[in-house]
């Protein structure tokens, strides 16, 4: 297990990280408690994107066309 006192999950995934002592070519990709239900396949595709060892870090991310209408979905 990870310590209590850290501020978000990406400090505790840091913390395994380093506790683990994962290779510098392991793809570690950091999926936020907020979106549970997300996709095996877009996880896949974060995972190859930061596979191709030309990028650090890797986001995805989805255009909001309707701000007003995502805002009320979030309420």
């Amino acid at each position: 297990m990870t310590r209590a006192d850290h501020q978000s999950g990406t400090e505790r995934l840091a913390e395994v990280v380093e506790k683990c002592a994962f290779s510098d070519d392991t793809v570690i990709v950091n999926v936020q408690g907020d979106e549970p239900m997300i996709p095996a396949t877009i996880i896949r595709q974060v995972a190859d994107n930061l596979a191709q060892r030309q990028v650090g870090m890797a986001t995805l991310a989805v255009p909001i066309h309707n701000a007003e209408k995502r805002l009320t979905r979030m309420r």
